[in-house]
């Protein structure tokens, strides 16, 4: 693909590649559209369960945008540099992402930074490589970080957020994965693409139309009341508890054989 974006599929798992190595898969303007693009494509894929979103090289997942674009004259993408965007706070790519009903993991190995971290913070699970690092640079750039002031925090303890905001300074992977940054730590870059692996297979033994409403539930809920969320999650129960999966999943149990589920498109939830 163009943009510097790639993807590879295989067994319901697609990998989304940014493979941009010499600026540390930095984000510009061609490769945030095509991420964009690629991001709904796969979302309306039948034959997809799990995205993975991986840079390449080793060296960085992502450091974050790209300041020496020359179609972002040297700073930072903004909601008027694109003709698609209608609403203030949307870019291409973060929001296809936000947006999208497959779960997606994050595989992070090296440098995740600015726009990078903010890229893996709308990714539902985040993995590390231990020699990972995290941070939020852009208060030294003149800049603010858009999606992580409004994700990071929902994430991760209000105090811990803030030291990134406000020092720009880094975490390691270890103290990620210990505040709830990091779901997981793999010791090198082999081992990364093999727990990857295991969790991407772990999602896709799940009723395809069960893993997209608890994701939409999670997400969804976190701004409503417990009672309310209850509420919310108990109408998606009643649509799955009529659909082809709830009658399969104990069918499968009590035959001892793995299921074979329907899957609908994520349309199915709404």
């Amino acid at each position: 693909m163009s943009g510097g974006l790639d993807v590879e599929r295989e067994a319901g798992c697609a990998r989304v590649v940014l493979r941009r190595p010499e600026v540390h898969n930095a984000l510009s303007l061609a490769l945030l559209a095509e991420l964009d693009r690629t991001l709904r494509e796969l979302d309306a894929d039948d034959d997809v369960g799990v995205i993975v979103l991986v840079g390449e090289g080793g060296r960085a997942f992502s450091s974050g945008f790209d300041l020496r674009d020359p179609s972002a004259r040297g700073r930072r993408p903004v909601p008027h540099a694109y003709p698609d965007v209608t609403r203030q706070g949307e870019l291409p790519g973060f929001d296809a992402l936000e947006r999208c009903a497959t779960p997606v993991v994050a595989a992070i190995d090296g440098y995740c930074l600015g726009g990078g971290l903010e890229l893996a913070l709308l990714c539902d699970l985040r993995i590390a490589t231990r020699g990972s690092s995290f941070g939020l640079p852009e208060p030294h750039r003149g800049m603010l970080g858009g999606a992580g002031l409004a994700h990071l925090s929902r994430s991760i303890p209000l105090g811990e957020a803030l030291w990134l905001h406000l020092t720009g300074g880094r975490m390691s992977a270890d103290r990620a994965y210990q505040i709830g940054l990091v779901q997981a730590l793999a010791d090198d870059a082999e081992s990364l693409t093999r727990l990857t692996g295991e969790v991407a297979a772990q999602i896709l033994r799940g009723s395809p139309l069960a893993v997209q409403f608890i994701k939409r539930i999670v997400r969804e809920g976190r701004e409503l009341s417990v009672q309310q969320q209850w509420r919310f999650a108990e109408m998606f129960n009643f649509v799955l508890r009529g659909s082809d999966d709830a009658a399969e999943g104990p069918r499968a149990f009590a035959e001892r054989r793995e299921p074979a589920w329907t899957r609908p498109r994520p349309e199915a939830a709404e």
